[in-house]
């Protein structure tokens, strides 16, 4: 804070001439050209950012900033930072950064951070967002580039922008949902001191309003409950299918069969999304599985994945974990006894979160895989307009791309705010209960303060070794992600010049003028923690607290994984247009792409160093 306050204090100095010593141009400053982004509503906030800069720091710096916006930037990128005297700073997508780094047309920046760090503090930023742009443009001895952990410098994040939920605020007034913003630290205190750690609880009528005037309802089982919706808390995967049930209206298709579980839903689908990130990667898998030599295939992984709760840590593979990480994939195919080892609770596989994520889409009559049906919460024929789903009221929920919401707000007709997406977390007595047969259908949340034959149940979160049993809170940067870069075709003489500006455009000034766009976090933790973010615009933007919360673990989409992602491409088609219809299991699609998919895999040049 202390920094900020000092960076927020200069800038004021130099708008108001109190140090002319400071702020003085000295005459002969260095002229850069700084390309930027243009799509949604940036223009007026780098037009902004520039004439704070060159009206300030950037006289103390000698430095003169010209300004080149852009449309089109990430299609562009090669072409652009391959010109001789083109930019001299470049903002560059995050889906097409490893791409260019694989071209060696960036500079490194580590002996700039080491030696000229100027008021940036790296440790301020999260780690997943500055290894997002870490990658050392030459092959190591396995004749292979290296990506993330202990790679160069070659970007620094320009704000965070990481995917959310999205939900229907009048939508959820229609249900009579509760809808609280309360700290997962703060709830069990003061007069939250009933409140449960869950994004989405129902507590029973006789346990009384967990927090002052909360409103009782009817649930979808007819039971009187307080339904309360925490939009500072990820729902699990339970909570996430039950709230999303509530939303999905019965129905009736042109065979006569009915669907659907809500005849008074407002909406005819409880959600929305085309991404499967959150589900796998929140317990420790993905797509993609390294064992050391090469990658694999691993969407439909059935292993295990593990959670360190060992207080004190455990070793695996010779790699030390502290309790709450998830053992990585290379490590746990690597320990050969992992099953056995102290300090370890076991999660789902990634071939569990997929089916999770799959099930979502695919009809109810149905099968996904393995006797396991869909659950019919989103309509599959609107996967190609996920947008348009939940803006026109069809979809109640809509994981979605934080800088979306600009265009949202154009929407006279749609009330709307934003909470984190959900992750793997585990409750005493577990999160559900069936009336019968195992589906969806069938399937009701468990009411806080009710008995259902072993105890009343509390709702309370599933603790081993003192360590809460939770996933990776894990989602991925969305479209607007980007680095700020130093063309390395751009003129050596300038190179420093453009480092100060590069340095001040990641800095809390900057940052937070970047921030009225509101399509991006400020990229330092202090400054997206402090009241000149929070407070801005007060009650004119979305819910700050889950966009910070959602921000502190963000990675690169698997488009953005290697040098090209058109990989990804065959078997996301057979995904998004067979699976997610129910037209094919999922054993059918792996037997179908998982050859192609690893014969893709055994021609990339990077792996990933991944944490």
């Amino acid at each position: 804070m202390k920094k900020l306050k000092n960076v927020l204090t200069a800038a004021v100095c130099c708008a108001v001439g109190l140090s002319a010593a400071a702020c003085a141009d000295g005459g002969g400053a260095t002229k850069i050209r700084f390309y930027y982004d243009i799509s949604g509503n940036r223009t007026a906030v780098y037009s902004e950012i520039v004439d704070a800069y060159n009206n300030g720091q950037g006289k103390a710096d000698g430095v003169s900033v010209i300004k080149v916006p852009l449309t089109g930037i990430a299609e562009d990128a090669q072409a652009n930072l391959s010109r001789k005297n083109g930019a001299n700073i470049y903002t560059l997508s995050s889906k097409v950064f490893r791409k260019m780094a694989v071209l060696d047309l960036m500079l490194e920046l580590d002996g700039y951070l080491e030696n000229d760090p100027g008021d940036l503090d790296l440790s301020d930023i999260p780690v997943t967002a500055t290894d997002m742009y870490r990658f050392t443009p030459r092959k190591n001895a396995k004749g292979v580039y290296e990506a993330e952990k202990g790679a160069s410098y070659l970007g620094i994040p320009n704000g965070i922008t990481p995917s959310v939920l999205y939900y229907n605020k009048s939508f959820f007034q229609l249900a009579e949902i509760n809808v609280v913003s309360v700290a997962e630290s703060d709830v069990g205190k003061g007069e939250y001191a009933k409140v449960k750690p869950h994004g989405y609880a129902e507590y029973a009528e006789e346990y009384g309003a967990p927090y002052p005037d909360a409103k009782l309802s009817t649930n979808l089982k007819g039971e009187r409950v307080y339904k309360v919706f925490n939009n500072q808390i990820p729902m699990n995967w339970e909570e996430m299918r039950y709230l999303a049930k509530c939303f999905t209206r019965t129905k009736t298709d042109q065979s006569g069969a009915t669907t659907g579980y809500n005849p008074s839903s407002p909406s005819a689908y409880g959600y929305m999304t085309e991404w499967w990130f959150n589900y796998g990667w929140s317990v420790g898998g993905d797509c993609i599985g390294y064992d050391g030599e090469k990658y694999s295939f691993t969407v439909c992984d059935k292993t295990p994945n593990w959670l360190v709760t060992a207080q004190e840590g455990v070793t695996i593979n010779g790699n030390s974990y502290a309790a709450g990480e998830v053992v990585t994939y290379e490590d746990k195919i690597a320990e050969s006894d992992i099953a056995s080892k102290e300090g370890l609770t076991e999660l789902p596989s990634q071939y569990d979160a997929f089916l999770e994520f799959c099930r979502l889409a695919v009809p109810e009559a149905n099968e996904v895989d393995a006797g396991k049906n869909g659950y019919a919460l989103l309509n599959n024929k609107s996967l190609s307009d996920r947008e348009g789903s939940f803006t026109s009221g069809e979809s109640a929920i809509m994981m979605g791309d934080f800088a979306s919401g600009v265009r949202y707000s154009s929407i006279s007709t749609l009330s709307f705010d934003v909470a984190p997406v959900h992750q793997y977390r585990k409750y005493v007595g577990g999160s559900t209960y069936f009336t019968g047969e195992e589906t969806l259908k069938n399937e009701y949340l468990k009411v806080i303060g009710k008995d259902y034959g072993d105890g009343e149940y509390t709702g309370d979160l599933l603790y081993e070794d003192g360590t809460p049993v939770v996933g990776r809170a894990a989602t991925f940067a969305a479209g607007l992600s980007q680095a700020l870069v130093i063309p390395k075709n751009s003129d050596p003489d300038k190179y420093d010049a453009s480092w100060k500006f590069l340095r001040y455009m990641a800095g809390a000034e900057a940052q937070l003028i970047l921030a009225k766009a509101n399509q991006s976090v400020p990229n330092q933790m202090s400054v997206a923690n402090s009241d000149a973010y929070l407070k801005a615009e007060e009650g004119k933007h979305l819910n700050r607290a889950a966009l910070i919360l959602s921000s502190q673990e963000t990675h690169v989409g698997d488009w953005g994984y290697f040098e090209e992602g058109e990989w990804v491409t065959a078997w996301a088609n057979v995904l998004n247009k067979q699976v997610r219809f129910g037209t094919k299991t999922l054993s059918e699609f792996i037997g179908e792409v998982k050859a192609d998919a690893d014969a893709a895999l055994a021609a990339k040049q990077i792996v990933i160093n991944r944490r």
